[in-house]
């Protein structure tokens, strides 16, 4: 990179780029992705079919990235690479391009059954 690109990428961002996956292997599509800097400032784009995400002109600082897995998918939200915490993610510092980044997100749990009344009665439409 030229001095020239290094200055003008230090002064419009940085463009950081990967991929969501499922623990399984699977690619994530329209699962939204999080940049979330220290002072917990965010950055959202969200995956193409191919899981593949990208962020353009995110400020030069450091950054950890949340992936967050569309509502219909069975998997639960994980940080960069695959922390269930803000605090045990990667922290990745943006100073300039970066297209090397997978989150993996385990596979979630279901749950079903009925909920009843105190009188053992089924309640209707019952949301958890």
């Amino acid at each position: 990179m030229t001095p020239l690109a290094t200055m003008l990428t230090a002064a419009w961002g940085a463009s950081v780029s990967g991929a969501v996956l499922g623990s399984d292997g699977s690619s994530l599509s329209s699962a939204t992705v999080y940049a979330i800097n220290n002072r917990m400032q965010a950055a959202q784009t969200e995956t193409q079919s191919s899981g593949a995400f990208t962020f353009v002109d995110l400020p030069p600082g450091g950054y950890r990235f949340l992936a967050v897995p569309d509502h219909s998918d069975n998997y639960a939200s994980r940080y960069f690479p695959s922390h269930l915490d803000f605090c045990d993610a990667t922290r990745i510092d943006v100073a300039r391009d970066r297209t090397d980044l997978t989150i993996t997100v385990p596979v979630g749990r279901q749950m079903a059954g009925q909920i009843f009344e105190f009188d053992g009665s089924p309640i209707a439409h019952a949301q958890i």
